[in-house]
């Protein structure tokens, strides 16, 4: 994961992070650039499933995410015959 300064556009470094919930953390992150010393907290949270997992923890529920339909290119050839 990478997050960019909004202020210097440099690459921002996680210096500490904290458990707020099993699904949740929070962020503190700070920017390298000595000149611009941004710093901030942010929140990094799981918010749908993509893939199940093998051995499901009941407390860590989430919602199966939608599956996005790819537009079908008319001009593409099926591999295999239907």
């Amino acid at each position: 994961m990478m997050m960019l300064c909004p202020h210097c556009a440099y690459r921002l470094q996680i210096r500490t992070s904290r458990a707020v919930s099993l699904l949740s953390r929070e962020l503190y992150v700070q920017c390298p650039n000595v000149e611009c010393a941004y710093t901030c907290k942010m929140l990094l949270s799981a918010v749908h499933t993509i893939a199940p997992s093998m051995m499901p923890n009941p407390k860590a529920y989430l919602p199966q995410g939608r599956a996005r339909g790819t537009p079908q290119d008319t001009r593409q050839m099926d591999l295999l015959p239907t």
